[in-house]
């Protein structure tokens, strides 16, 4: 094995390639060899490209040979006039560019009473070019015998008695007809003409062609017209010329139609399409009206639109112009046949290939696209396959799943771009119909997925994939009978497939520190310095100071002590020289108001004495104008040149800093390394890194692609890594989970499911917890940003169902629990978890009572489930607002079951037998642990439900255990376990 590692310069990684070998060589020599290949494979490529070689789709051998020599014909012919004909400026060039820029060039032919013009396209091929060619030609050695072969072939026949003599011919010249006439090449300017009807011209006096000396075959090519603002004219008058230049004539005008010409062997064979696998069957018919895809084992077949089959958007006279895909030529083999398009009239060298191939063992179909003589914008393939149907929905990855039921009664067209800020989080969609599941992948950030709601009475739903720019391909994956968690455990193998599917298990490996994640709620001190400037960062609005890092300090401490909290994500914003969200990415000396850098790192000491991690906030996608490293070279450019501008912020009006000069910016000396040598956080958040989509920059000294935006973020991420040991940013992606440990947002916004506080209205869906079925046991997620405490029971609900730990975004200022009025317990359920009467919170500020007893259901939770996969949801009523969702399998797994319903929804416990869940009650069952609030468990009735928490201390499971720690929060306080009861008013081991 030799193995070969490149490094290009303006890459941050090294291209590494392997070769696996017999050759007893040097691996010098080996690496030479192989090259060869490479070369090899770019010759085939042409033929492919140029002469369509691979265009043997008849189901005979012979018949396929027949139609493969014209093309090796016309490559021959083609190669030698590259290799041996083209000027020093073009002859580099391909055969596809020669046969697009030179052989294919628009004209149009005018006849006039005493001479022709041919008016040809602004990229015709002109004079001085022309004649260079001639001169090369001219200067080659003729072949012993030739002139007199040519003296005795009539190479250029008459053709209704317009014909020419052989002698007439000049070098410089061209053939058009008409009474022996020959004319010389002459340009000149003419007033544009009325555009051509016609697509093409023959340049052969009466349609007779031009014979082959060699083959004898008429040889006849066809110039597609191209309009042009810019035309010149070529006027044509009688010259006699020298018998040699006859004969250079006559090579040229052999070589280029033969390189261009098209036979009717390898048009594609007219007629629909069909392919057929052990799993699935499509068919599309000669008409273009859209696909059936049969799943087989589920006996259901999908439907597209019935009026086409996708659409296109080219730029077509420098403008974009759309076109329905509909009539189309077939080529390739049967069992992957390739759909041909002319989507341009009097275009016919303007082709749109879909290629469809199966593969996975037949259990997924490949839609891929190549084009030729035309720049697509934009493509719509699978247009609007449809789910129709009473069962019929749509999922869509938005942060943990969207499933968008048909028949919800609302009309809508959503876009949901891949990676954008609540656009797809993971490049899949899913669809179910009948009980058959079908699951759509794609690569490529420039992929939308479109979902559209009909306004028929049976509303059915439809989705489309839009392709851009890079964006070539898109799979479609029949599962047979299935739902919602078929398709994302199917899509979690393709995920592997991708390499995105890191795993705790791997994680560890190297990193074993990383385990603190499992089990630490997420507490967030957001502004600890908070200061507002006017629009242009040039005026001072309000600052006020929220907490100073001693105070930092104490609130981590009295977690610890007072609230006997182990495990935290203890995060820190707003500690930066001017406050939160200002003067970034300038961030050091830390804020002089909170207590300095002397402060900071006093207040990292004490964070990391208490055990917890500790987090600092930072930001390298937004730049301010104030800051003292402002400069428009770090900064993205619009299309325009303008400078890319982001979001309105506490620090005003915020710039883009272009992600590879995000690196730069967070290497600097005084950036993350400064702050590891002073704080010494044991991981590191840095903000929008994730969330705000990927970018494109248009400055031409550091250009981006949605592809590098990506890279860039992932180097970035890399290296806060390496710095700090784990890292984080805000919401999060699929493709960052191999590069990151914790994403902040993805699992909720400001206490509810999506950013887009109407998106569940506005679609009539509901969440479903898509990624966490995928992606649980690669990463740990919180959701993001303040919400209401006292209204948060059902968010609460929704990480008990999930299996995650909260987020604390709203932590009272200063030393909160000092002094402050104890408020009393809520009345109303949806405060549910700040009650703390008759428990363990009671007396404590509100605060307080809502952290600790969610703390203590979801900690314990998360701990014994973070290395396990979710194996199973699903929803126990009509009205999906009682669900159930079950970790891992067999004897370790773990149940959770909620009720976000108004009524009451009887349950069987393992432990606690036959329950009654009240409204935002729940159950979570694990081998060593149980949490519960209920009206009543194990024989006991509650007046007042409680919540109660157990857990095993000596490794066994709760029913053989014999210590039992039990933790209760509110609530009656009488338990009953094996037989005895017990009364545990806050908290107390179990000596069993």
């Amino acid at each position: 094995m030799v193995a070969k590692a490149q490094f290009h310069c303006g890459e941050l990684f090294p291209r590494v390639g392997f070769i696996v070998t017999n050759l007893e060589a040097g691996s010098r020599a080996v690496v030479r060899f192989y090259h060869k290949r490479g070369t090899a494979e770019q010759w085939i490529k042409e033929g492919k490209q140029a002469v369509k070689m691979t265009r043997l789709s008849c189901h005979r051998f012979r018949s396929n040979e027949v139609r493969l020599w014209p093309s090796r014909i016309a490559y021959k012919l083609g190669n030698l006039w590259r290799r041996l004909a083209l000027p020093k400026r073009i002859d580099g060039w391909s055969l596809t560019s020669l046969q697009q820029r030179l052989v294919k060039t628009g004209s149009r032919l005018i006849k006039h009473a005493r001479s022709y013009r041919l008016m040809l396209a602004e990229s015709h091929l002109t004079r001085r070019l022309f004649g260079a060619m001639v001169r090369q030609i001219e200067a080659l050695p003729l072949p012993a015998g030739w002139l007199g072969t040519q003296r005795k072939a009539n190479l250029i026949q008459r053709g209704g008695g317009g014909g020419v003599s052989r002698s007439r011919l000049r070098g410089e010249g061209f053939r058009a007809g008409g009474a022996g006439r020959w004319q010389e090449h002459r340009i000149g300017a003419m007033p544009k003409p009325p555009a051509p009807k016609k697509s093409c011209c023959v340049l052969a006096r009466g349609g007779r062609g031009i014979d082959s000396p060699c083959t004898g075959a008429k040889w006849k090519f066809r110039l597609s017209i191209l309009s042009s603002n810019s035309r010149k004219e070529i006027a044509m008058r009688n010259q006699t010329t020298k018998y040699r230049r006859r004969q250079v004539l006559t090579q040229m005008t052999l070589a280029v139609p033969c390189a261009a010409v098209r036979f009717a062997s390898a048009q594609g064979r007219a007629g629909g399409v069909s392919v057929e696998t052990a799993a699935l069957r499509l068919e599309i018919p000669p008409t273009g009206g859209g696909l059936r895809l049969t799943d087989k084992a589920a006996g259901v077949t999908w439907t597209s639109n019935p009026s086409r089959i996708g659409e296109v958007a080219l730029q077509v006279h420098g403008k974009a112009e759309r076109f329905d895909l509909r009539a189309f030529e077939t080529g390739g083999t049967p069992d992957a046949p390739v759909l041909i398009f002319r989507p341009v009239a009097g275009r016919p060298d303007a082709t749109l290939r879909i290629n469809l191939e199966p593969a996975q063992n037949g259990q997924s179909l490949d839609f891929s696209y190549d084009a030729a003589g035309v720049d697509v914008e934009e493509i719509r393939l699978l247009d609007t396959l449809t789910a129709t149907g009473e069962s019929a929905y749509i999922l869509v990855p938005v942060r943990e799943g969207l499933l968008i039921p048909a028949g919800s009664g609302r009309a809508f067209r959503m876009r949901f771009g891949t990676s954008d800020y609540e656009g797809c989080h993971m490049t899949m969609l899913g669809l179910v119909k009948d009980g058959a599941a079908l699951l759509a992948t794609w690569t490529d950030p420039y992929v939308v997925a479109e979902v559209t709601a009909g306004e028929t009475e049976a509303q059915p739903l439809s989705a489309s994939l839009l392709l851009r720019k890079s964006a070539k391909s898109a799979q479609l994956h029949v599962l047979g009978k299935g739902d919602y968690v078929s398709i994302a455990k199917a899509y979690r193998e393709v995920a592997k497939s991708k390499g995105y599917l890191v795993t705790w298990d791997q994680k560890l490996k190297n990193h074993p520190e990383r385990a603190g994640y499992f089990g630490a709620s997420n507490v967030k001190l957001w502004h600890a310095l908070n200061r507002r400037m006017n629009e242009e960062s040039t005026e001072e609005v309000s600052v006020r100071v929220e907490w100073t890092f001693d105070e930092v300090a104490q609130i981590a401490e009295h977690l610890k002590r007072d609230l006997q909290i182990d495990k935290v994500l203890f995060g820190l914003g707003g500690w930066i020289r001017r406050g939160y969200d200002n003067q970034h990415p300038d961030i050091l000396p830390a804020a002089p108001e909170l207590g300095g850098n002397e402060g900071l790192a006093d207040c990292a000491r004490r964070v990391r004495a208490v055990g917890y991690l500790f987090s600092l906030h930072d930001n390298y996608q937004d730049i301010y104008r104030d800051s003292p490293s402002w400069d428009e070279q770090w900064i993205m450019k619009t299309r325009e040149g303008k400078l890319a501008q982001g979001g309105r912020w506490a620090g005003g009006r915020a710039y883009l800093t272009c992600s590879q000069k995000a690196l730069d910016l967070a290497r600097r000396p005084q950036n993350l390394p400064a702050v590891r040598k002073l704080a010494g956080p044991n991981c590191y958040f840095i903000d929008t890194t994730y969330a705000a989509g990927l970018q494109e920059c248009f400055d031409p000294k550091h250009p981006l692609t949605k592809l590098d935006d990506m890279k860039w973020k992932i180097a970035l991420s890399e290296y806060a890594r390496e710095v700090f040991g784990s890292f984080g940013s805000e919401c999060g992606r699929e493709w960052a989970i191999p590069h990151a440990e914790f994403f902040e947002g993805l699992t909720g916004v400001s206490g509810t499911y999506f950013a887009n506080a109407k998106l569940l209205q506005q679609t009539g869906g509901f969440p479903v917890p898509l990624f966490e079925i995928v992606y649980r046991d690669c990463i740990a997620m919180y959701g993001k940003y303040a919400y209401d405490i006292n209204r948060s029971a059902e968010y609460v609900l929704h990480h008990i169902l999930i299996g995650r730990t909260l987020n604390y975004h709203r932590m009272p200022m200063h030393i909160y629990w000092k002094g402050a009025d104890i408020a009393p317990d809520p009345t109303d359920p949806a405060g549910l978890f700040v009650r703390g009467a008759n428990g363990w919170t009671e007396g404590l500020v509100a605060m307080d009572r809502y952290l600790k007893n969610t703390h203590e259901i979801l900690s314990p939770l998360n701990e014994i489930t973070s290395r396990l996969p979710m194996t199973r949801h699903e929803f126990l009523t009509a009205d999906r607002r009682a669900q159930r969702s079950v970790f891992g399998e067999n004897a370790r797994a773990v149940e959770s079951v909620v009720n976000m319903g108004a009524g009451t929804l009887p349950w069987n416990s393992k432990l606690g037998g036959r329950i009654d869940l009240p409204p935002y009650g729940f159950l979570v069952e694990a081998p060593s642990f149980v949490a519960f609030h209920a009206r009543n468990w194990n024989g006991v009735t509650y007046a007042s439900p409680p919540l109660f928490t157990l857990r095993s201390l000596d490794g066994r499971p709760l029913a053989e255990s014999r210590r039992v720690r039990v933790y209760h929060g509110f609530g009656d306080a009488g338990l009953r376990l094996r037989g005895s009861d017990r009364s545990v008013v806050n908290e107390a081991v179990l000596e069993l």
